[in-house]
């Protein structure tokens, strides 16, 4: 996430939403449009009514969900979510995508990490 967060232009600390259930980033597009980016980790939510109590309608419609554990929010979620794994491989960290794979959302992705 902080690799992500950094790519968009915020130049500050990116911190772990654990305990706070969601951080705030104003990050800028690749188009140049500037849009706050929510980080969710839904890890500690017991209830799925939880994840609409904490705004998740409002964050999708404000800008970019990145969202930990989307398991448990998952009736709040577009049918189309990109979902992304991250795996431990020889000690190292990969990111997989998983869906959807559409060549033009695919190439935002890789224009996002690659674009600073």
């Amino acid at each position: 996430m902080r690799h992500l967060i950094h790519s968009l232009g915020y130049t500050g600390a990116v911190i772990s939403p654990t305990f706070m259930l969601v951080q705030e980033y104003p990050v800028t597009l690749p188009n140049g449009g500037n849009v706050p980016l929510h980080h969710m980790d839904a890890y500690r939510i017991e209830d799925t009514s939880e994840c609409e109590e904490i705004g998740i309608t409002d964050m999708l419609q404000s800008g970019i969900l990145c969202l930990e554990w989307p398991e448990i929010c998952a009736d709040w979620l577009p049918k189309d979510a990109l979902a992304l794994t991250l795996e431990l491989t020889d000690k190292h960290r990969q990111a997989r995508i998983i869906s959807p794979t559409r060549q033009d959302e695919l190439e935002t992705i890789e224009k996002a990490f690659h674009a600073r």
